[in-house]
């Protein structure tokens, strides 16, 4: 996510470079301003469909990252030459606030990153912002609440389908030089909570996430505060065909299967130790 704001910079290079280049895209006039948004969207969009057809990816986050980029080098010139004059201030201000929600969603993820190299060998904790960015549901309620002096994730697994999971897909790497992965948690229900536990690397695609090429164990999640506990030496032992990559793992994932009723749980700490 964070590589995204190349699109940003690079569109700001290139807009400073095209207006000091080319007059016409100078922009002194809302119509040379609308010029040059015009001519960024179709370049974005030009690149987008030509991503699509080779095999990549098409981004509505990108085009929004290009407008950034093309804004900030046109509040440059504004603020540098005074282009509008008594409107500069104005249209610069506007410009910022844009650009500000477009790649604000970006920051997050950049700031939580550090956050992340910070908090390693602890993968999550709620105790940073942004923190539940890093965390997905799929038919699944999840919500950080206060427990004491505590900050931790309610998660209410629904009934609706086959498959009602968590997981979280950001954390730190490199997990060789550690014993075992520990995920805290708390069923406030008053039964045990059938659960699957699964984790998979960055190469699990490869083998066409294949159930035998990832980690997964059953867990009868019984009421009140548990730790699960898995060594490093039963997910490296995991896929079936090779042995998985524990320095690069892609996601962490709770999940339960063909449940009746809604299951309640709390996760307070993942971490390596």
């Amino acid at each position: 996510e964070i590589w995204n704001l190349g699109h940003l910079f690079g569109f700001l290079i290139l807009w400073l470079f095209m207006i000091n280049l080319f007059p016409v895209f100078y922009p002194d006039s809302i119509r040379r301003v609308g010029l040059v948004f015009l001519i960024m969207l179709a370049a974005s969009a030009a690149i987008e469909i030509i991503q699509h057809y080779i095999g990549r990816s098409a981004s509505v986050k990108d085009v929004g990252l290009n407008i950034a980029g093309t804004m900030i080098a046109m509040s440059i010139v504004i603020l540098r030459y005074r282009t509008f004059r008594k409107m500069s201030y104005g249209v610069v201000v506007i410009f910022i606030l844009v650009v500000f929600v477009l790649i604000w969603p970006t920051v997050k993820i950049f700031i939580d990153e550090i956050n992340i190299s910070r908090q390693f060998p602890v993968l999550s904790d709620f105790t940073t912002p942004f923190e539940s960015g890093r965390w997905q549901s799929s038919d699944a309620d999840m919500v950080l609440v206060k427990e004491k002096d505590l900050t931790v994730l309610d998660v209410v697994l629904l009934p609706e389908n086959k498959y009602s999971s968590v997981a979280l897909n950001s954390f730190g790497q490199g997990w060789e030089k550690y014993r075992e992965l520990v995920i805290e948690l708390n069923n406030t229900m008053e039964l045990d909570i059938p659960l699957v536990l699964r984790l998979h690397d960055k190469h699990h695609k490869k083998y066409n996430n294949q159930h035998s090429d990832r980690f997964n164990r059953s867990i009868n999640l019984a009421p009140g505060y548990r730790e699960i506990i898995i060594p490093i030496i039963d997910l490296y032992n995991s896929p079936r065909d090779r042995k998985m990559d524990v320095n690069n793992i892609e996601s962490i994932m709770i999940f339960a299967i063909n449940i009746n009723k809604k299951k309640h749980f709390r996760i307070y700490k993942v971490f390596l130790r």
